[in-house]
């Protein structure tokens, strides 16, 4: 019987996605100047991959904080905290205000922080590199 339901499984041989978050404070430009509004806050979702020959993939999943969401993770307060320093957010969020964190440890230490419109960005990310439609990646 588990050898039936093993061959019937439609996701057989499918590559699971190990995410990668790339969360970061979009460099802002108006009249030549550069500037980062602490409250605009953008996470991206990655592919992370391993081993030889195998870089990153970049995907268009992105989703724009509203500053509510932003300040309820704290990202906010870090980035205020962050000028002219050199330390580092969880050890993750640097203060050039970019960093990386794997899917699973952003969902343990911030998944409570988040609304239900960021929860429904991270629980609807692709489970299998295979479902994840070309014009998304580059």
């Amino acid at each position: 019987m588990v050898n039936l339901m093993i061959s019937r499984n439609k996701n057989k041989g499918k590559t699971i996605i190990d995410w990668d978050l790339n969360v970061y404070c979009p460099e802002q430009w108006y009249g030549g100047e550069s500037y980062w509004d602490h409250d605009l806050w953008k996470i991206n979702a990655r592919i992370y991959r391993e081993g030889p020959g195998l870089n990153p993939l970049d995907t268009d999943y992105t989703i724009t904080l509203l500053e509510k969401e932003a300040k309820a993770i704290g990202l906010v307060d870090w980035a205020n905290s962050s000028i002219d320093s050199d330390d580092s957010w969880d050890d993750w969020l640097d203060a050039g205000l970019d960093g990386f964190i794997d899917l699973y440890h952003f969902n343990e230490l911030y998944r409570s922080k988040c609304t239900d419109r960021v929860l429904e960005f991270l629980d609807t990310l692709p489970r299998y590199l295979e479902d994840i439609p070309d014009r998304m990646m580059w």
